[in-house]
């Protein structure tokens, strides 16, 4: 066990705080991602054409790049590297133009 200034690293309060962060970042993705869904059927319902470049939210879509993305930034932090690496081809994969994922 290590001692920390606030309390022990191996504590249960400790670990309790730590990873009550991700029943919270579980709960905002899915409520957007239900927003993102509800947002496409409604522009599909009001005749919208979609240009190149824009992302249609699929259900499948909105699960699926969220989870990826959470994913790539825990890795980006765990590692050390920019997220930018990691999130950059994910963005690329979604079908979004070079010049906007590199801005």
């Amino acid at each position: 066990w290590v001692r920390i200034r606030q309390g022990w690293c191996g504590s249960l309060g400790f670990w309790g705080i730590k990873l009550s962060c991700f029943p919270i970042l579980i709960a905002c993705t899915s409520y957007l991602a239900a927003e993102l869904v509800k947002e496409h059927s409604n522009k599909v319902q009001a005749g919208y054409e979609y240009v190149k470049g824009d992302m249609i939210w699929t259900p499948r879509r909105a699960r699926y790049y969220p989870s990826l993305c959470i994913s790539a930034g825990i890795a980006a932090g765990l590692l050390g590297i920019g997220g930018g690496m990691l999130k950059g081809p994910i963005m690329l994969e979604m079908g979004l133009p070079p010049p906007v994922v590199s801005a």
